[in-house]
């Protein structure tokens, strides 16, 4: 299921019965230490406190079809919230506290809290769900239709990809999935000013080692996805092959898998502003091979007659620029019974990683990105009803949220549930 799908899909089931797995899965520290981290933390005994009115908006997004006071009645909220004589309220709040409540929040509450329990969820679930013993994760997107208004409008845009000035306001959440598990390990949202390619980049860059990512062209460049690669400690990638670049056979391992020179352009790549980096990591690939030759031409004879440049071999020298801006990658040609797609890695070792394992890491990413297209286009459905864009952004982060948590949830959920009938 694509994600804006599957964050749609979050309230159809009723959750009612899971409410107190959900509060052991998202420990309350973890609130309080997002509030703490974004400074949001109240020092006076308020009516709704911060981490009330947190899991109020995580809530809102399980049971979206309740009232305010059902949610809090799910969660037992109220008994988290204290009046001014220390003792328990007998009713929820008025839809008015509520409002001043969020506005005082603010969405970087949320925000924090969704990156604070996904990278710790994501990475504990993928140690079940390691290939090769790395982690795979891949790259979606979801269009988030948001409630009318001017402020909206000018925050986020309006017709999201499209651009449609006749579209409601609407805003794009791209994110990291765990391939095995499905569990968001990261997102960004993009606003009207802002760059998908960069936001993308950036989530790359907090990826960690020991992963492979299976890249889009359109949110990440092989310029970046090589520069992050030579950073080391395994962090691998597959992506469709890129034409528009220069490379040649190397060693031929198969007819659908060969190990392939690629040639990069450092000047340009240091005009496109995603790549700079790579620009940076080539640079020290060249000084290097540089000191690698200047070694080599410090051991060659010393008697060398005085007219002719001492060098340990004709070839050391010469090449050397050329050998700094040359990648090695492997390029499988994956057949999926229909059509055939050339992709390109950076796991070129074929006795650790066979052909097969790779063409079936790319199928099944194919197949999860696939899934919107078999069922048809379908309207993005409204998935913050606010009319304020601070509100509308702490909806998404707190749907987000709620999402991962019916990841982690619903298969525990289904095994008590089971356990109780029997």
């Amino acid at each position: 299921m694509r994600l804006g799908d599957a964050l749609a899909a979050v309230s159809s089931r009723d959750w009612t019965n899971d409410t107190d797995q959900f509060l052991k899965a998202l420990p309350n520290d973890w609130v309080r230490d997002s509030l703490v981290a974004t400074g949001k933390q109240s020092i006076r005994n308020r009516k709704l406190p911060g981490h009330v009115v947190s899991w109020l908006v995580v809530g809102m997004s399980l049971f979206r079809t309740e009232s305010i006071m059902a949610v809090m009645q799910k969660f037992d909220l109220l008994a988290l919230v204290k009046t001014k004589a220390g003792s328990q309220p007998q009713e929820a709040p008025s839809s008015a506290a509520v409002v001043q409540a969020r506005g005082r929040l603010g969405y970087q509450p949320l925000e924090d809290l969704f990156r604070r329990s996904a990278s710790r969820w994501a990475k504990k679930n993928n140690t079940t769900n390691e290939w090769q013993t790395l982690q795979p994760y891949y790259i979606d997107e979801a269009t988030i239709t948001l409630a009318e208004s001017d402020k909206n409008a000018e925050t986020f845009g309006r017709g999201g990809t499209t651009g449609d000035e006749k579209a409601p306001p609407q805003v794009n959440m791209v994110a990291l999935v765990s391939l095995h598990s499905d569990l968001l390990a990261d997102a960004a949202v993009v606003l009207a000013n802002q760059s998908k390619a960069e936001l993308t980049s950036e989530m790359i860059d907090r990826l960690g080692p020991k992963t492979v990512l299976l890249a889009d062209p359109q949110y990440i460049s092989t310029e970046r996805l090589i520069e992050i690669h030579h950073r080391g400690e395994d962090r691998h990638w597959i992506s469709l092959a890129n034409d528009a670049m220069a490379h040649t056979t190397k060693n031929e391992l198969s007819p659908t898998d060969r190990i392939i020179e690629l040639k990069l352009e450092v000047a340009t790549m240091a005009s496109d502003a995603p790549a700079q980096t790579a620009t940076a990591a080539l640079t020290e690939l060249t000084a290097e091979v540089m000191e690698q030759n200047f070694a080599a031409a410090a051991e060659a004879p010393l008697d060398a007659p005085a007219d002719v440049p001492a060098q340990a071999e004709p070839v050391e020298t010469a090449p050397a620029a050329a050998s700094a801006s040359t990648v090695t990658l492997r390029e499988l040609t994956v057949f999926d019974g229909k059509d055939t797609t050339r992709i390109w890695t950076s796991l070129v070792d074929a006795e650790k990683y066979s052909a097969t394992e790779i063409a079936g890491l790319f199928r099944t990413q194919q197949e999860k990105l696939s899934e919107q297209e078999l069922s048809g286009e379908k309207k993005p459905a409204e998935l913050a009803r606010s009319k304020k864009p601070d509100h509308a952004l702490q909806e998404i982060w707190g749907l987000a949220v709620a999402y991962n948590l019916t990841k982690l949830i619903k298969p525990r959920a289904g095994k008590i549930r089971k356990k109780k009938e029997g």
